[in-house]
C-alpha cells in the first residue's frame, strides 16, 4: 500500500513524471502499465493531462515498430496497440465525464457495431481475408508437426470463426479496454475512494438502445446476414458483462457469497459458450424489468 501511494505521488506530482513513467513502463510486454497510468491520470485530472500521458504511452509503440522490419505482423501488431491505448483512454474519458458504466458499455456496443459495420463496407470480402488467414495459419501448424489432434472437421470449424473473426477481435479489444480501465479506477478508489469501485460495479446496466440492437441483430443473424454475424460477439461479450454486474449484485449481500460466486464462474467457465450467452441474455432482460428494483439490496 504504501509502495504504491509513493507511486500515486510520483505521477500525480507533475506531468512529467506521469510521462516519464508512461514512458518507460510501454517498453515492458503484455502487462500495458504505461496506459492504465493514462486511464488513471485521465480519471484524477481530465482528458487533458491524460491525453498527453496517454501519448507518451503511445510513442514507445512507434518507436518500436520502425525500429524493426516494417512486415504485415509488424503492423498488425502496431495497429493493435494503437487502438488499444485510444479506446482505453477514451473510455477513461467517459468515466471522468459521465462516471456511468453502463453509459460506457453502451459506447463500446456502439463502437463495435460502427465499426464493423464499416469495415464490411469497405471491405466486402473480410470474410475471406481472415478464412485465408486462418487456413494459412493451420497449413503451417500442420507443417511444423504440432498438428496433433486436428481433424479436417475441426479445420473446417476453425476456419469458420473468419464469419466473426473481425467481430471477436474488437470484441476482445474492447474487453480489454473495460479491464485496463478497472484497473486503473481500482488504483483511483483505493487511494482516494475506498469501496466505490464496487458499488459502480454492482450497478452496471445497459439502456434501451443497445437492448433494440440486441433484438435486430440477433434476428438479423439468425437470417444469415454476413455483417449481423459479425457483431453478435461483441454484443454478447459485452452484455455479459453487465449480466456479471447483476450476477454479483444478487449474490454479494447472501451468506457465503464468495463461495456462491465461486461456484458461478466454475459452472460458467466450464459450460463456455453456452454460460456466456445466457448471462448476455439475463443482462438483456434486466433492460427491460430492471431486476435490482425489485430485490433492494444494500450495496
Amino acid at each position: 500500500m504504501s509502495i504504491l501511494r509513493r507511486v500515486t505521488d510520483f505521477v500525480l506530482q507533475n506531468r512529467l513524471s506521469a510521462m516519464g513513467l508512461a514512458f518507460v513502463l510501454a517498453y515492458v510486454p503484455y502487462l500495458g502499465l504505461s496506459i492504465i497510468i493514462a486511464a488513471f491520470v485521465t480519471l484524477r485530472k481530465g482528458p487533458y493531462e491524460g491525453g498527453l500521458v496517454f501519448l507518451a504511452a503511445t510513442f514507445p509503440v512507434l518507436l518500436m515498430y520502425f525500429s524493426h522490419q516494417a512486415d504485415g505482423a509488424a503492423l498488425g501488431w502496431l495497429i493493435l496497440s494503437v487502438a488499444s491505448n485510444v479506446i482505453i483512454w477514451f473510455f477513461a474519458i467517459l468515466l471522468y465525464r459521465y462516471e456511468n458504466w453502463g453509459f460506457l458499455l453502451d459506447c463500446a456496443i456502439l463502437i463495435g457495431v460502427v465499426f464493423i459495420g464499416l469495415l464490411h463496407f469497405v471491405y466486402p470480402d473480410i470474410q475471406n481475408f481472415w478464412s485465408t488467414r486462418l487456413t494459412e495459419y493451420l497449413d503451417r501448424v500442420v507443417d511444423s508437426g504440432n498438428a496433433e489432434g486436428i481433424t479436417l472437421e475441426n479445420k473446417q470449424q476453425i476456419i469458420d470463426v473468419s464469419r466473426y473473426a473481425g467481430g471477436l477481435l474488437t470484441a476482445f479489444i474492447l474487453l480489454n479496454g473495460i479491464l485496463q480501465l478497472i484497473l486503473a479506477r481500482w488504483w483511483q478508489g483505493l487511494m482516494f475512494n475506498p469501496g466505490g469501485l464496487r458499488k459502480e460495479l454492482y450497478n452496471i446496466r445497459l439502456s434501451h438502445v443497445v437492448g433494440i440492437l440486441f433484438i435486430i441483430f440477433f434476428v438479423l443473424s439468425y437470417l444469415d446476414n454476413p455483417i449481423a454475424i459479425d457483431i453478435m460477439p461483441i454484443i454478447y461479450l459485452l452484455f455479459a458483462v453487465s449480466g456479471l454486474s447483476l450476477m454479483h449484485y444478487m449474490l454479494a449481500p447472501r451468506k457465503y457469497s464468495w463461495l456462491w460466486l465461486l461456484i458461478m464462474y466454475a459452472v460458467a467457465i466450464r459450460f463456455l459458450p453456452q454460460s456466456g450467452l445466457l448471462i448476455a441474455f439475463v443482462a438483456f432482460m434486466d433492460i427491460w424489468f430492471n431486476f435490482r428494483s425489485r430485490v433492494a439490496r444494500p450495496i
